[in-house]
């Protein structure tokens, strides 16, 4: 499977997420470090926040995706986060 179009690094621009984001049809994509380490999900609603704030297409994503984010290995941990 290709994931080209579900990460994407730190240092993208919000123009570059929203291309991935259309192109995934997923409605967020996950953020990572130069190692490929998780590092939080960014949708098209933070972005649009971002927009609504005065930033524009052409800044980086550091300083809006969500950084608090967690995933799951097994089934068996969601339930203990419902």
């Amino acid at each position: 499977m290709d994931f080209t179009n579900l990460m994407a690094n730190k240092k993208l621009t919000i123009r570059e997420v929203l291309k991935k984001l259309d192109l995934n049809a997923m409605g967020t994509v996950i953020v990572v470090d130069d190692n490929n380490k998780l590092l939080g999900t960014i949708t098209d609603g933070d972005i649009r926040r971002a927009l609504l704030r005065g930033m524009t297409i052409d800044d980086k994503i550091t300083d809006i995706y969500n950084k608090d984010c967690f995933f799951f290995v097994q089934l068996q941990l969601v339930q203990n986060y419902i």
